[in-house]
Formats: C-alpha cells, sequence, structure tokens
C-alpha cells in the first residue's frame, strides 16, 4: 500500500517542530541557567555590601514567564530539596522566598510540592521531604 503524501507531510511537519521546540528549550534553559547565576552573584554582593547603582529588572521578566511558571517552581523544589536533605514544607518556603523569589506564598508552593510526592519524585515520609 502507498503511503498518502499527507500523512506523510504531518509526519514530516510534526518532527520538525520536535526538534525546534528541542532546540529553543535548550535555548531557554540556557538563559534561565544564566539568570539564575546572576542572582546568586547580586546577593552574593549583597552580602559583601556591594551597592547597586539603580535597582534591578524584576525577575517577573524572565524569558517565557520561566522565573514563575510551574516547571520552575519543580525545579526550585527538588533543588532546595535534594540540597538540604529532609525539609519540611516551611523549609522549602523559605529557601525559596530567599534565593528566588522573596514574595511567593506557601498556595504556590504547596501544590507543587504535592505533586512531586504524587509523581514519586519527592518522597514524602515522618521525617519530612526528600528525594528517592
Amino acid at each position: 500500500m502507498t503511503e498518502n503524501p499527507a500523512i506523510r507531510a504531518l509526519e514530516d511537519r510534526k518532527v520538525q517542530i520536535k526538534q525546534k521546540s528541542a532546540e529553543l528549550q535548550s535555548a531557554l534553559d540556557a538563559l534561565n541557567r544564566e539568570l539564575d547565576e546572576i542572582e546568586t552573584t547580586e546577593r552574593v554582593l549583597g552580602r559583601l555590601g556591594v551597592q547597586r547603582g539603580k535597582p534591578s529588572a524584576p525577575t517577573q521578566g524572565r524569558v517565557n514567564g520561566a522565573a514563575h511558571g510551574p516547571a520552575a517552581m519543580t525545579d526550585k523544589i527538588i533543588k532546595v530539596v535534594g540540597e538540604g536533605g529532609i525539609a519540611r514544607p516551611a523549609d522549602v518556603l523559605r529557601a525559596i522566598r530567599e534565593r528566588w523569589m522573596p514574595n511567593v506564598e506557601g498556595n504556590d508552593v504547596r501544590p507543587t510540592l504535592w505533586r512531586l510526592v504524587k509523581d514519586g519524585r519527592i518522597i514524602q515520609d515522618e521525617a519530612g521531604y526528600h528525594l528517592p
């Protein structure tokens, strides 16, 4: 049986879109890593007493909203839990506030933390949260 040209064209386009999406995601990830490094540098300089000439740009303006999007919150929670060993929800919230998002609320963190437990990416037991 001969392959339908319309189906083949759709499959080819699908492959192209997936490749482009992977390229863009890679670029986005690199940009967000660089922003995280800049924010870390700013915190270190602040602790050393270096004064800013003018206020820095708000972190809300990140590429594609990734700084405050669901994937970014997931990454932040996993990073905090992984670095701290066993953590309570309040510890996770406090670490995210101190490192990335000073105005984050518990309602921004708890649902993602719960989903991570449900998905098996984080373990919750009587001691608290930790990585598997």
